[in-house]
C-alpha cells in the first residue's frame, strides 16, 4: 500500500505540472514524465540563439508563466517568450552551468561564483541572492515547500527561504555535489562526489541515511530519480570510457555466441531475427552482465537503493553507457510508474551506430530485471529517430503515451501503445538540423545531455547552445 500510494503521490505531482516544465526533469521526484502529449504534424516554430555565448550540454529548457528559462556558460540567464522565442528580460550573474528552476513566480539558479540568485520571473528583477563557500554551484535548484535546496562544490548542501534568501540549514559532505536533488515525501535525495548517496529531512537537515561508499569517480551532470520506494542514482564509470565499452561488446557479443574481432559479424547479428532472442537467452545474458558487474564493481555505475533506508537491495544488470566520459543516463518514468532505461544488450533492434550493443527497457526497480522494449519499425531504428551507439548521450522524457527521445542531432519519438518510432525533427551530426554556431566549439554528443521539455503543444530542446521550439497538436492528458 505504501508504494502504491507514493507512486500515486508521483504522478499525480508530475501531472498538477502538466500546463509548465518548471523545473529539471519536469518535477521534483525527477520523473520525466508529464501528462501533455505533443503530436504530429510537428514544425519548428522558432530558434533562439545567443552569440557568443555557450549552454553547457546538461541543461534543458525549463517553461512557466509562458516563459522559457535558460542560462549560459557566460553567466547570463535568459526569460524568452515561450510563443515566439523573443528575449523577455536577461541578467548578467557568474557562469551558470545547469537550468534554473521557476516556482511561485520566482525563477531560482546558481552560478560557479558561489551565489545563488532569486529572480521576478515577470521582470528580471533582484529579489535576493545567497552565497556559498569555495567552488560554487553547478546544480540545478529544487523548490519545495517554500525552501531552496542546492549543493554546491564547496562540499555543503544548503537549505534557503525562497521567499527571503534566508539559510535555513546546512548539510557538509567530504566532496563536491554536482548532483541536483531530488525530493519525495519530505525528503531530499543527492549524492556528494565523496561517492556517498545522502537522504536529509527537508525540514532542518537531518540526515536521514548515508549510503555505503558506492562506485565511480562522480555524480555529476544529472539526478537521481524518485521510482516508488526506490531512488535510482547513477555515476560517472571509473575506468576509461572507450576501454569498458569496446570490452563491454565483446563481452556480450561472446555471451551470445557472435564472433568479435570482425564488426561486420556482429552487425549481421544485429540485423538478423536472433537479435529477437528468446526470454531465457534474455535472462543468461542479464545474469552474465551481474556476474561481471560483481567480478569488477569498477565497472558499477547504477545503483537503486532504498528510499527509507539507503541500502542496497538490488543490483540491476545495466552496463555503462554515456557520452564522453559522462555519467550514465537515469531513468524516465511513464505514466503508470515504470522506470525506462537505456541499457546494453544484444537482443534489441535500437542499434544504429558504431558502437552498438544498446536497448531500451523497462527497469523492474523491485527485482532488478530488465523487460526489453521492441520498436516497432524493423530490425534497426529509421534514419534519424534513434542512435544506437553507447557512446552519445541521449536523453528521454515521456509525455503522457509518447516517449520523447533527445539527442544532439535528432528529437523523435516512440508511442508506448504502438511501438512505433518515429522522427520529430532534426538530422544527424548537426544539432537538431542546424549546423555548429560559429561562435562555440563543437559539444559533439556530450558529456550529458537535457531531456526535451513538454508543454502543451510544444516541446523545448536544447542543443547546440540554441533553444529550439517544436510545435505539434496537443495532445490532452494523454491518458
Amino acid at each position: 500500500m505504501k508504494v502504491t500510494l507514493l507512486l500515486l503521490s508521483i504522478i499525480l505531482a508530475s501531472a498538477a505540472h502538466a500546463a509548465d516544465w518548471p523545473t529539471v526533469h519536469g518535477n521534483n521526484q525527477r520523473s520525466g514524465y508529464t501528462a501533455d502529449v505533443v503530436l504530429a504534424p510537428y514544425q519548428r516554430a522558432w530558434v533562439a540563439e545567443f552569440p557568443g555565448e555557450i549552454i553547457c550540454t546538461r541543461v534543458e529548457a525549463i517553461v512557466a508563466d509562458n516563459r522559457v528559462f535558460v542560462g549560459t556558460e557566460n553567466g547570463t540567464m535568459y526569460a524568452l517568450d515561450a510563443a515566439s522565442g523573443k528575449v523577455i528580460w536577461k541578467h548578467s550573474a557568474g557562469p551558470i552551468f545547469h537550468s534554473p528552476a521557476v516556482a511561485d513566480g520566482r525563477v531560482f539558479f546558481g552560478d560557479t561564483d558561489g551565489t545563488l540568485w532569486a529572480l521576478a520571473a515577470a521582470d528580471g528583477q533582484v529579489l535576493w541572492r545567497f552565497s556559498s563557500g569555495k567552488g560554487g554551484f553547478v546544480t540545478a535548484p529544487l523548490v519545495e515547500a517554500g525552501t531552496v535546496f542546492i549543493g554546491s562544490r564547496d562540499g555543503s548542501f544548503y537549505a534557503v527561504e525562497a521567499a527571503n534568501g534566508r539559510g535555513l540549514w546546512r548539510y557538509p559532505t567530504e566532496g563536491p555535489i554536482r548532483c541536483t536533488a531530488a525530493f519525495a515525501d519530505g525528503i531530499v535525495f543527492f549524492a556528494s562526489d565523496d561517492m556517498h548517496a545522502y537522504a536529509l529531512r527537508a525540514a532542518d537537515g537531518t540526515l536521514v541515511w548515508k549510503s555505503e561508499k558506492l562506485y565511480g569517480q562522480s555524480f555529476r551532470d544529472y539526478y537521481p530519480v524518485v521510482v516508488a520506494d526506490k531512488v535510482v542514482f547513477r555515476s560517472v564509470l571509473v575506468a576509461e570510457m572507450n576501454d569498458d565499452l569496446n570490452g563491454g561488446t565483446n563481452f556480450l557479443a561472446r555471451n551470445a555466441g557472435v564472433a568479435t574481432g570482425d564488426w561486420k559479424v556482429l552487425d549481421d547479428f544485429l540485423k538478423s531475427d536472433r537479435t529477437i532472442g528468446t526470454p531465457e537467452l534474455i535472462r543468461a545474458e542479464q545474469q552474465a552482465i551481474l556476474k561481471r558487474l560483481t567480478d569488477n564493481k569498477f565497472r558499477r555505475t547504477c545503483f537503486i537503493l532504498d528510499r527509507d533506508s539507503g541500502r542496497e537491495s538490488v543490483v540491476a544488470p545495466v552496463m555503462y553507457a554515456a557520452g564522453n566520459q559522462g555519467c550514465g543516463f537515469p531513468p524516465t518514468l511513464t505514466a503508470d510508474g515504470r522506470a525506462i532505461i537505456f541499457y546494453r544488450t544484444v537482443y534489441s533492434n535500437w542499434n544504429l551506430g558504431v558502437k552498438p550493443a544498446v536497448g531500451v527497457g523497462y527497469l523492474d526497480i523491485k527485482e532488478g530485471w530488465i523487460t526489453p522494449i521492441r520498436h516497432a519499425n524493423g530490425h534497426t531504428p529509421p534514419w534519424n529517430t534513434f542512435w544506437g551507439t553507447c557512446d552519445e548521450s541521449t536523453m528521454f522524457s515521456t509525455g503522457g503515451h509518447i516517449l520523447y527521445i533527445c539527442h544532439q542531432g535528432t528529437l523523435s519519438g516512440l508511442d508506448l501503445r504502438t511501438l512505433r518510432l518515429f522522427t520529430i525533427h532534426g538530422n544527424r551530426d548537426t544539432f537538431g538540423g542546424l549546423p555548429a554556431p560559429p561562435w562555440m566549439g563543437n559539444e559533439w554528443h556530450g558529456p550529458a545531455r537535457g531531456s526535451a521539455a513538454i508543454v502543451n503543444d510544444r516541446l523545448y530542446w536544447v542543443t547546440g547552445s540554441r533553444v529550439l521550439c517544436i510545435r505539434g497538436k496537443a495532445g490532452g492528458s494523454g491518458e
